[in-house]
């Protein structure tokens, strides 16, 4: 996303210098040049000058806001999909870590209902993002879902095959690292979709 910020800048800036010396070459030659008179075939070429650069401006935006359209299409479902799955998993990880907070009191009764298939499908929905979209993805995206997912793996055998683990620090570390994951895939979404043009 950097690299085509860059780019459109650099364009704007290339622009700005075409325009720069077309507009002083044009004021050189009707200010200093003795005997250069203006007539109204300077002023029909300067002005399908000014009309090329503008169209040439027009094709380029356009090109870039089709291209951007495109990666949305094309990466839509899957991001939406993960989205909604990841705010499931820290749902239920804050209610796991509430209730192993409050299960240290022995009068605590839990009333609530886990549904540990949500973890079952957020880790579908990642290892398919990371192999199938993978090449539509902007590398702060890829590496937030490759930490989350190499957390939750060592969480789990943690938590899971060692006894000495503190499953509240898990669950800490583990809602940290999902929410993290949460913010570059909202920001990849408002990138992408262009709901925010920066």
């Amino acid at each position: 996303m950097k690299f085509k910020v860059f780019s459109e800048r650099l364009f704007f800036v290339f622009i700005g210098l075409v325009l720069g010396v077309f507009a002083g070459f044009v004021l050189f030659c009707v200010f200093l040049v003795p005997g250069f008179e203006v007539d109204i075939a300077l002023l029909t070429n300067v002005t399908i000058a000014v009309a090329a650069i503008f169209a040439t401006y027009i094709h380029y935006d356009s090109t870039l806001r089709q291209r951007k359209e495109r990666i949305w299409e094309i990466n839509k479902t899957i991001l939406l999909d993960l989205l909604e799955s990841l705010a499931q998993v820290i749902r239920e990880s804050k209610g796991a870590l509430e209730e192993e907070i409050e299960s240290q009191d022995p009068e605590y009764r839990s009333s609530r209902k886990s549904n540990p298939t949500v973890y079952k499908e957020f880790k579908d929905k990642q290892e398919y993002g990371l192999e199938v979209y993978s090449a539509l993805m902007d590398d702060e995206l890829l590496g937030a879902l490759e930490v989350a997912k190499s957390s939750e793996e060592r969480i789990n055998k943690a938590v899971f095959e060692d006894e000495t683990t503190d499953i509240q620090e898990a669950y800490e570390e583990s809602i940290q690292s999902y929410e993290l994951l949460q913010s570059k895939l909202r920001k990849f979404v408002t990138d992408v979709s262009g709901v925010k043009n920066t």
